[in-house]
């Protein structure tokens, strides 16, 4: 992968993420903690992307080294402000779990370090639900890559057939201007032994004419 496919990777997610951000108050609770979860997994995914990233990046000359430095910093910046939003959402989350646990009877009602692990294992199952969303994703972007991929190579097939259909059209135009020229040479031949025919007729007779001439002149 160039460094120019892993700089679009990191786009990517970060555009992601900027969308799964947008106007994350005004949802419900259910579906800021789906929100956070994924955001999460997304983070994740955006800084391990950032790393290949300035890997590549020390791999450039100096010249192109600083251009893409200073690209990576704007995406940095974003990402910047992209966690300070996903942590404010995590305090909305863990304000709701809170709310929702004090609703509970007295009974049902757990010590802080419990609910934590409570809200821990909702994330867990969210976040692991958000994984498989990613999956099957992935799995369909695999599926429609292949039918790409075959259907590239059936027109790489037909090209081909093209191609040797075009070479054979050249092959017998080569072999019709080869035709054509050594009718042309024959003509030039035919021609060539007319003129010759012609002249040698030519000097008989003129051999002849002078012949009588010279017999009429010594009588």
């Amino acid at each position: 992968m160039s460094i120019y496919q892993k700089e679009d990777e990191l786009d990517r997610l970060l555009v992601q993420l900027k969308g799964l951000l947008i106007k994350y108050e005004s949802h419900s609770s259910s579906a800021q903690s789906d929100k956070y979860a994924e955001g999460l997994l997304i983070y994740e995914k955006v800084k391990c992307a950032e790393s290949f990233y300035c890997s590549e990046i020390e791999k450039l000359q100096p010249q192109s080294k600083e251009s893409h430095k200073t690209r990576l910093q704007d995406k940095q910046k974003l990402l910047a402000e992209l966690k300070v939003k996903l942590d404010h959402l995590k305090t909305i989350v863990e304000a709701n779990e809170d709310k929702k646990l004090d609703k509970l009877p007295d009974s049902a009602k757990l010590p802080y370090s419990n609910k934590l692990i409570v809200w821990g294992n909702e994330l867990q199952d969210k976040t692991q639900d958000s994984i498989n969303r990613i999956r099957d994703l992935t799995i369909d972007s695999e599926k429609i890559g292949a039918d790409v991929t075959s259907e590239l190579e059936q027109q790489n097939e037909s090209l081909n057939r093209v191609r040797v259909t075009i070479h054979g059209v050249d092959d017998n135009i080569a072999s019709a201007k080869q035709t054509v020229r050594t009718i042309a040479i024959s003509i030039c031949k035919d021609k060539c032994t007319i003129i010759l025919v012609a002249t040698i007729v030519l000097l008989i007779v003129a051999i002849g004419l002078c012949s009588y001439f010279f017999k009429n002149v010594r009588r």
